[in-house]
């Protein structure tokens, strides 16, 4: 599919597609000088949308689609590859952490807005607020 659809589908902006094509995150084939994206890009655009909305940089994006694509192609594991994926697995660890932090976070104030509710429930229930007449 060409850039406009890819970018209707996947919720980016054609700038966005065009930048992330120029920083080597995605690289569509080249039809006529077009882009065309096919099915493997839109998910990957998919996960780099979700990754940025996690605060996650485009250069970490990068090490993490580097590792997820050689891990599709690995029979054997040369010294190289074991220390690029050491140190994805640290990139990876380091937001696990940092997700859990945001989770509890979340959770937390969940629990606060429940009891807020709550407190505001019983008092509408029980008549409490004074009618001004």
């Amino acid at each position: 599919m060409k850039i406009a659809q890819a970018s209707a589908e996947s919720g980016l902006s054609i700038d966005t597609l065009r930048y992330y094509d120029k920083v080597g995150l995605v690289t569509p084939k080249r039809q006529s000088g077009q882009r065309i994206y096919s099915a493997q890009d839109l998910d990957e655009l998919d996960s780099i949308r979700r990754l940025r909305e996690l605060g996650i940089s485009i250069d970490e994006i990068r090490t993490l689609l580097e590792m997820d694509r050689t891990l599709g192609n690995l029979a054997t594991i040369s010294a190289a590859d074991a220390e690029r994926l050491h140190s994805a697995r640290e990139l990876l660890d380091r937001h696990s952490s940092r997700l859990e932090l945001q989770i509890q976070t979340m959770q937390n104030m969940r629990a606060t807005f429940q009891k807020m509710t709550s407190k505001l429930t019983r008092l509408l229930e029980s008549g409490g607020l004074g009618h001004e007449q």
